[in-house]
């Protein structure tokens, strides 16, 4: 699938593109509503060695905010967004990082 057809997918679709990944089966797993699950994603994410192409995909889809002062550095709007994003930009930032072409 594209990054347009993954970010405008179906949560159930995206649950369970997620579950084939993890090797679960979808009746038992929820990344999309369940933060448990989808910080599960992340830690594959984490034993994969996709941190970086997980993080770039991440701050792209929770609009995150930055400023410059002798370098990047994150605005309190920034780290909210990344501290609250929801299950399914964490599911959809997952799928981008762990697609056919990584």
């Amino acid at each position: 699938m594209t990054r347009e057809e993954i970010l405008s997918a179906t949560p159930e679709w995206l649950n369970e593109q997620a579950a084939k990944i993890m090797g679960v089966e979808k009746e038992f797993w929820n990344s999309v509503y369940n933060v448990r699950h989808a910080y599960e994603l992340e830690e594959k994410v984490k034993e994969s060695g996709l941190i970086e192409k997980y993080i770039y995909e991440f701050i792209d889809i929770v609009g995150f905010e930055t400023i410059y002062y002798d370098g990047p550095i994150p605005t309190d709007k920034g780290m909210f967004q990344i501290a609250h994003a929801t299950p399914e930009q964490r599911t959809k930032a997952f799928l981008l990082s762990t697609g056919p072409d990584n």
